[in-house]
């Protein structure tokens, strides 16, 4: 062993380190197959326990980072980012993750940053987004580029592997809630635009608006309670109410 500065404390921490160098880990098989890997700081019991190589991850939380072999993380909370199947497959990196079961799934997905209890537990391969509240993104499965805030935007129906739309913003509790393939879209207030699946290219801002459309694309709906009624494709709705008792 020619590794140096390293703390392990807890059964099994650390155990096969070899020539890793300046790793904290606190815990019972924290980082218990580091060898070769650096700058690692974990603490929880399993926390980054199939790392090997890999440097600089900073995970707190038991079973956070357990399976994913990824470089360059932050996570904190049980279960987080902590990776499926084979640990060799995830490699997961530059993440910013924190919340119980937040983003529990990941494997390849790469700088994103995910706050929230269960917030994109189910996604996997998707990379770049921001999802910030509780549940929010929870079933998508993939998807690059998207941002949700509050609590269940962009949640996505439970069949997981429909939900794969990229290029989304969703702003507001339940905003664009069930967006499956769709992309493009920019949904802001308290449900808006929340039976979206597949359209691409609508812009919905007002609280409840646009609620009764689901495949449509290329509407522009602007305003509390607007367009509840009607949700013909390539449509503009503008004002309080408009389109609700057509």
């Amino acid at each position: 062993v020619t590794g140096h500065n390293n703390y392990g404390i807890g059964c099994k921490s650390l155990s096969l380190l070899t020539s890793g160098c300046f790793n904290l880990a606190m815990g019972p098989a924290s980082g218990e197959k580091l060898s070769t890997g650096k700058y690692n700081i974990l603490f929880g019991r399993h926390a980054g326990c199939a790392l090997t190589t890999q440097l600089s991850n900073i995970s707190i939380g038991n079973d956070s980072l357990g399976q994913n072999n990824g470089t360059h993380n932050v996570v904190m909370g049980t279960y987080a980012a902590r990776g499926t199947g084979t640990p060799a497959n995830n490699d997961a990196s530059y993440n910013v993750v924190s919340g119980y079961y937040s983003a529990t799934n990941l494997t390849t997905g790469d700088n994103n940053v995910i706050l929230g209890k269960e917030a994109g537990c189910s996604i996997t391969t998707g990379s770049h987004s921001i999802f910030l509240g509780n549940e929010v993104a929870r079933f998508r499965l993939s998807g690059d580029e998207n941002i949700a805030i509050g609590r269940l935007a962009l949640r996505g129906i439970s069949t997981t592997a429909s939900n794969t739309g990229s290029k989304n913003i969703a702003m507001g509790a339940f905003a664009g809630y069930c967006v499956t393939s769709g992309q493009y879209n920019l949904v802001f207030g308290h449900t808006a635009g929340c039976e979206i699946s597949a359209g691409n290219n609508n812009i919905v801002m007002g609280n409840n608006a646009l609620t009764c459309a689901t495949t449509g694309s290329d509407r522009v709906v602007i305003g509390n309670h607007a367009g509840t009624k009607v949700c013909g494709a390539s449509s503009v709705i503008i004002g309080p109410y408009a389109a609700t008792n057509v």
